[in-house]
């Protein structure tokens, strides 16, 4: 009996632990879509519907930062979308052609925009579109009502964006720092097996979904950094650092991948030749082996980790020196060979160690009280071009346009009299399918979930309501069904069933001052949105049918151009933080594309993991070769700017004569760099060390047949 009530609590504290914060979020949610629905039935607003669609919105994401973030764009989206749905009423007032047509294209421009940026701004890019809509389409007819349901559409979507943030924000808020933390323990615990896995011995396919993992964990990190810009005065200090710490991060994904590669090809060496090998790749196996997962949650086991790491970069250092000065006995190739293997090594030891470093400073707050502005702090958005791709971003405004055309016809031709839901949930559900990375697949869970708000809006207004004598009962009848639908959204997978459930439940509910007792209009209005999002869905998977293949070939085609972007000798320095963070995106658009074939998944995959460790090791070398304190010899500007040249043709025509020339101009590099660390005193060589394993990855990478595949 004992041991049956010890495996109970066991299982109890672990079901605590994954599902409290669920219930928490979920709680806070329910709590943001109650108070803005009884403070705009105070004010006498007559849907207080539209308010709790924000508030629902806005407390999709658990972090208070991020609900900020989303409230802050959705406020500018509203108001962008009301001045356009105002214009359009005035330039066509008794034209409803003309008027759904501007409508169309206004949608579709401003879905295309929501693509085009892909994070909290996509937000305000989507309630610009569709606000449009709300806010004229059921007015139409009579356009100097117009002004007045702006007013009250404004004042109910500001209520509820500003409920949720300060929800959030108050009631058992979660900060970024605390965040941070946690996913600090997290990465190094992902990291570490990664690392040992890759550096231990035997023939095997390269480990491309454990690497995946750790990509997707770096978006954790680059959400955190959005959410920190809004969440904290003085952790607007912080946003370099955070992305700093994302591009480390990506930086030690590329530089595993490295090792991996490197201990495959070592593997056909001679017996003489893999001494030396495999003690430095023993070495790497030894400290990830070493570091306990639960220490490391620690600042003595970060420490203890650095140091380890410090220790072992200089050990490999002097290995190297003393095996430059007295020679090996080893053939040229072979001797190329070790030198790769030792610059690979150390590569991912010292972006390994850079991380953790940056992992014990980033969290603390700054020393000096003052603040960036938070203009200045979303400035990010010029880096945008860089990430975004403008094939997918094109075809999500062409079906969203595609959409809304075909829900106004459909609503012209038929007089229907509430056929204006059907205009409205097109233009809604577009904006909600360019949020996700696979619309394709979203339509369908987006469908189901508007399928069963609507039972449960009909089955609550009819059969719930009716039996409700008292607000604070109704209040509390209202927020089990919200409490569900926000606590679905909490698991990734079945976010947008979640989210759609939720906003359509509130949408469909039509909760009016004061109520109305009329179910034919609430079936109506329901079928209506049911259609509206079966057109958008049928637009986004019958626009361009054959784009899981297009877009898979464009996004390689975007990573090849990512990567000539690094060679350029212009790179901004701001840019060259966005390019791994661009190639990371890129291959996990990739992977999200479901009709595709797993061999062409997988190749496409591995060629563009290849161009990711390129990117990443070129960008490390330049950064480090401009670094004002690194003096280098006077060969080396002649000698960088050919060799820039030769890898950017290599990236370009992807051929047998461009890796040759590459490599020669690689080579000539590695010779000026040799003669210059030989001739000088122990510490002046790390810099020069750093740009050699740089140079040797780079060199590896190339050799690698899948970028010519």
């Amino acid at each position: 009996m004992n041991a049956f009530f010890k495996d109970l609590r066991a299982e109890l504290i672990v079901y605590y632990k994954d599902d409290s914060p669920r219930f928490v979020h979920a709680f806070k949610a329910t709590l943001a879509v109650v108070l803005s629905m009884l403070i705009c039935m105070r004010l006498e607003l007559r849907n207080p519907g539209t308010s709790m669609v924000s508030a629902v919105i806005v407390m999709v994401s658990q972090q208070s930062g991020m609900a900020i973030a989303r409230a802050f764009y959705r406020a500018l989206g509203i108001c962008a979308g009301i001045l356009a749905g105002l214009m359009l009423i005035i330039l066509f007032p008794q034209q409803p052609v003309l008027f759904l047509a501007g409508l169309s294209v206004w949608v579709g421009l401003f879905v295309a925009g929501s693509a085009y940026y892909k994070n909290n701004q996509s937000y305000g890019f989507v309630l610009s579109g569709y606000a449009a809509c709300i806010t004229t389409v059921p007015e139409w007819s009579n356009p100097y009502d117009v002004p007045i349901n702006d007013i009250q559409i404004l004042s109910e979507v500001i209520i509820g964006v500003a409920t949720g943030s300060l929800v959030s924000t108050l009631i058992f808020p979660q900060k970024v720092v605390s965040a941070l933390v946690k996913w600090r323990g997290t990465a190094l615990v992902a990291l570490l097996p990664a690392l040992r896995e890759a550096a231990h011995e035997g023939i095997r396919p390269a480990p491309i979904a454990s690497y995946i993992n750790l990509l997707r964990e770096s978006v954790a990190v680059e959400g955190l950094r959005a959410a920190a810009v809004f969440e904290d005065p003085e952790m607007r200090l912080r946003n370099d650092s955070l992305m700093q710490l994302d591009q480390m991060y990506l930086d030690v994904i590329a530089r595993i991948y490295a090792v991996y590669n490197s201990r495959q090809a070592t593997m056909t060496l001679d017996a003489a030749a893999r001494v030396p090998v495999d003690r430095m790749f023993d070495k790497l196996v030894t400290l990830a082996s070493q570091a306990d997962p639960d220490f490391l949650q620690t600042e003595k086991g970060l420490d203890w980790l650095i140091g380890n790491l410090l220790e072992l970069e200089n050990a490999l250092q002097a290995f190297f020196a003393e095996k430059l000065s007295a020679g090996e006995g080893f053939d040229p190739a072979t001797m190329r060979t070790l030198e790769m293997v030792e610059a690979e090594v150390f590569s991912a030891i010292s972006s390994l160690r850079e991380f953790c470093s940056n992992c014990r400073f980033t969290p603390d707050p700054p020393g000096v009280r003052i603040s960036l502005p938070i203009v200045e702090a979303i400035a990010f958005m010029r880096s945008a071009p860089i990430r975004a791709s403008g094939a997918g971003t094109l075809l999500a405004g062409l079906r969203a346009t595609a959409a809304l055309a075909v829900a106004s016809l459909i609503w012209l031709a038929s007089g229907w009299t509430n056929g204006y839901s059907i205009v409205v949930g097109a233009g809604i559900t577009s904006g909600f399918f360019s949020l996700s990375p696979t619309p394709v697949r979203a339509s369908g869970q987006a469908f189901v979930g508007c399928c069963f708000s609507v039972i449960a809006a009909f089955a609550f207004n009819f059969f719930v309501m009716p039996l409700l004598g008292d607000v604070t009962v109704f209040a509390i009848a209202l927020g089990i069904v919200i409490f569900w639908g926000s606590y679905v959204t909490t698991f990734p997978k079945y976010l947008v069933f979640g989210v759609i459930f939720s906003v359509y439940f509130c949408y469909t509910l039509s909760l009016t001052n004061p109520p109305v007792y009329d179910p034919l209009y609430l079936l109506d209005h329901g079928f209506a949105l049911l259609l509206g999002i079966g057109i958008s869905a049928v637009a986004f998977f019958l626009v361009v049918p054959r784009e899981d293949e297009i877009m898979a070939a464009r996004d390689l085609e975007r990573i090849h151009e990512l990567l000539l972007e690094a060679m350029r000798s212009d790179l901004d320095p701001r840019d060259s933080l966005q390019i791994n963070s661009a190639i990371r995106d890129l291959i996990l658009r990739v992977l999200a594309i479901t009709n595709v074939s797993a061999a062409y998944r997988e190749k496409v995959t591995s060629s563009a993991f290849v161009q990711f460790w390129i990117a990443s090791t070129l960008v490390d070398m330049r950064t480090l070769a401009e670094s004002p304190g690194n003096e280098l010899p006077k060969a080396w500007l002649d000698a960088e700017r050919d060799w820039l040249l030769a890898v950017e043709n290599y990236a370009r025509d992807k051929n047998d004569a461009a890796i040759q020339t590459a490599t020669v101009a690689t080579d000539r590099c590695l010779e000026i760099l040799g003669v210059s660390f030989a001739s000088r005193p122990p510490d002046e060589r790390a810099a020069l060390f750093r740009i050699r394993a740089s140079l040797y990855s780079t060199r590896a990478a190339m050799s690698n047949r899948l970028l010519l595949s």
